[in-house]
């Protein structure tokens, strides 16, 4: 079963259109990527209430109760890591920010964020027997900035989690890294989907893992209201829905909103 007094835990964020997970094991903390997008707005976050005038709720300050956090980012889209940004409080408790090796860092305009960030490769963070962080950087059959990334299996009482960031499922599938392409055959008992539910995310989704779970595998959509992207689409998500999973969506909360994945 999932013991809910394991010490190890995950949780995503309605960020709208971004990303942002956070994994705790004892009194170690991970951000696993740091964005967010419309309907969620700088000026709301940094004022901290809307326009409207009401409160801006934010869960992320709640759950970082840790001094020194360390920060996964999946690749250099600024709705990966814009928080570090706009958040001087948080990027304060950083000590480091992790981006994939061999990509530019030249996307980060705040010398708080450059000073911080050093390369990551593939590796494993295990911190006992059921709990751990595996860490994949991508190989690409095709370079674009979504594809030289970060793919995240993270761990908690021996459930996991997938979170591909922007590296859809089909292309783990073609992935050059053979450790990297058997993830994507794998059962979850979550996904972040990748892409913020775009429509590749309907393709190759992997199929749920229920064995031990007190509740139905979660697919958690990180999506907001950019009218261009559209995302999340209604056949990514009928797509997870079918196999099982329970869609979880909200892409026009306006607050930053916790949900609990493992």
């Amino acid at each position: 079963m999932n013991n809910p007094w394991t010490v190890a835990s995950l949780s995503t964020f309605h960020v709208g259109q971004g990303m942002c997970s956070v994994y705790t094991y004892a009194d170690q903390q991970f951000l696993i990527d740091a964005g967010a997008g419309k309907p969620v707005t700088r000026q709301d976050y940094q004022r901290n209430y809307h326009s409207g005038g009401s409160i801006f709720r934010n869960d992320l300050r709640s759950i970082l109760t840790q001094k020194n956090l360390t920060a996964i980012i999946s690749h250099l889209d600024s709705d990966h890591w814009r928080l570090l940004e706009w958040d001087t409080a948080i990027c304060n408790q950083v000590a480091t920010i992790f981006f994939p090796i061999g990509t530019s860092f030249l996307a980060h305009r705040s010398s708080a964020i450059v000073k911080k960030v050093k390369a990551l490769d593939s590796c494993t963070v295990r911190f006992d027997s059921t709990n751990y962080l595996a860490l994949a950087r991508t190989k690409p059959s095709y370079s674009d900035q979504n594809g030289e990334g970060i793919v995240v299996v993270a761990a908690c009482g021996g459930l996991e989690a997938l979170l591909p960031g922007d590296y859809v499922y089909a292309r783990m599938h073609s992935d050059h890294d053979m450790d990297l392409r058997a993830l994507a055959s794998q059962q979850y008992s979550a996904v972040v989907v990748p892409h913020h539910g775009d429509l590749e995310s309907a393709r190759n989704v992997p199929f749920p893992h229920t064995w031990g779970m007190l509740h139905k595998p979660i697919a958690f959509f990180s999506a907001g209201t950019h009218a261009r992207y559209r995302h999340p689409r209604p056949a990514s998500l009928a797509a997870h829905a079918a196999l099982g999973f329970d869609v979880v969506q909200n892409p026009a909360c306006p607050d930053i909103i916790e949900q609990r994945l493992l």
